[in-house]
């Protein structure tokens, strides 16, 4: 079971991430600080990759749907993984694949209905989409929302988020058998900093299966 710690803020929370080996860490860059509370600059976020082990997967998620703006950020992160969360067009999708060589992409699906599952497969078609990520939609926030989805209609090998926490985690995985699980709202501490214990806790319980 692959797990990947999203939201990184700092360097200093890198490094001690990397200590608890997940799988992958996630960094938010491009979104409205409103949005999501740990979205980080360029810099800071070129920073932490760069000082991750090479063998932790780097994640850059954005909202962003123009390519051209995506491109640019990866070329100057150096991300090996691009999250897409907005409502990016499959085209724009082949855009970003076309002129980063070996870039990753996992583009998110919102679950919020079953038009979500048709919605799905437009992805599961584009060859540059290497995997899909299922988390939860709460009005206009999009991932983070720690709400979590309705597992029985996840049904295939992917990325699973939204709402999962220690206290049901078991439960997710044994319901979805998802290939990696990813967090970022129930491993933080009230002030948004993110909470050591739970991470190694979460690590822990997600590589039993």
């Amino acid at each position: 079971m692959k797990v990947k710690i999203c939201g990184i803020r700092n360097l200093d929370e890198g490094k001690k991430i990397s200590l608890l080996k997940p799988d992958a860490i996630g960094i938010l860059v491009g979104y409205n600080k409103k949005i999501a509370p740990n979205v980080i600059s360029e810099k800071k976020a070129r920073e932490i990759i760069r000082n991750i082990p090479e063998k932790i997967d780097t994640f850059l998620l954005t909202d962003k749907t123009n390519s051209k703006t995506i491109t640019s950020y990866c070329k100057r992160i150096g991300n090996r993984y691009l999250q897409l969360t907005g409502d990016i067009g499959i085209e724009e999708i082949d855009k970003i694949k076309s002129r980063i060589s070996g870039i990753k992409i996992v583009k998110v699906i919102h679950i919020n209905g079953e038009k979500s599952i048709e919605f799905s497969k437009l992805y599961e078609k584009c060859n540059s989409v290497d995997e899909l990520l299922l988390d939860s939609r709460t009005g206009n926030k999009t991932g983070g929302t720690g709400i979590i989805h309705e597992w029985n209609i996840s049904r295939k090998p992917l990325w699973l988020a939204g709402g999962l926490k220690i206290s049901n985690l078991k439960e997710a995985i044994r319901t979805v058998k998802p290939y990696g699980v990813d967090v970022e709202t129930s491993v933080q501490n009230p002030d948004g900093s993110k909470n050591y214990y739970s991470i190694n806790e979460f690590i822990s319980i997600a590589k039993s299966f």
